[in-house]
């Protein structure tokens, strides 16, 4: 005989069967859609906010790096002074005369009846207009122009042969050798027994013999070398330096 269920219909128990099939998975599906969402706005939004503050930071670390670079650029400025000044100086250096070389050998190599009124160097022989180029020498070399007073014509031929002795010397010219016409010595006197006086104020001594204007060629220096860093270089006892 079949069960009765007295109850009233909304107070019996569900049948299982009865009803929309699936509604709580779909509610509990719709929820998890809304929490993962909320999830991926929450982190998406600390993310903005993350590279927010590194953005800030970076311009924050910029700005003090430009002020610290500012405060240094006196520095720097400085250190480029320095540089400079000290290729200054070594390229005055490289290309400097040994005038002092050259008048001890100057004293040696002169005859004794010849003696000098005028001297003039140049690194680059183009700075020297009375200075013509040295045949077969290298371009570019020191030249030296000379001015003095023999007191004969075959003195004046010595002297250039004693200036090859020179150190470096590669060429010697004379540009002219003229008889001087001063009181005491005639344009066409002889000079035989004239001796050069010991001067004139205010300028150099009158010549009594024979003017002679020459120039002498030299090797151009050789490139300095390089020396290792930290090696000690040692001054010349002639240019200041210990013995």
């Amino acid at each position: 005989m079949k069960p009765i269920n007295l109850l009233p219909e909304k107070h019996r128990g569900r049948v299982p069967g009865q009803g929309a099939a699936g509604g709580g998975y779909v509610v509990l599906g719709v929820l998890a859609g809304a929490l993962l969402l909320v999830l991926a706005v929450v982190l998406t939004t600390n993310s903005i906010n993350s590279k927010k503050d590194e953005l800030t930071r970076t311009e924050t670390e910029a700005q003090q790096a430009e002020a610290k670079a500012a405060s240094l650029e006196s520095f720097g400025n400085f250190a480029q002074v320095k540089e400079q000044r000290l290729l200054s100086v070594r390229q005055l250096a490289d290309t400097r005369f040994d005038w002092e070389r050259l008048m001890r050998e100057l004293a040696h190599v002169l005859p004794e009846d010849v003696y000098l009124t005028d001297a003039d160097a140049a690194i680059a022989p183009q700075e020297t207009t009375t200075a013509p180029a040295a045949s077969g020498g290298v371009p570019g070399g020191p030249a030296l122009q000379l001015t003095g007073c023999a007191k004969r014509q075959p003195d004046v031929a010595v002297t250039m042969l004693r200036l090859r002795r020179l150190h470096r010397a590669i060429d010697v010219r004379l540009a002219e050798s003229t008889r001087a016409n001063t009181d005491g010595a005639a344009a066409g006197g002889s000079t035989e027994g004239v001796t050069a006086p010991t001067g004139t104020p205010g300028g150099a001594p009158a010549c009594r013999g024979f003017t002679f204007d020459a120039t002498v060629a030299f090797e151009a220096s050789p490139a300095p070398v390089a020396r290792p860093a930290g090696e000690n270089v040692r001054v010349p006892a002639s240019l200041g330096g210990g013995s």
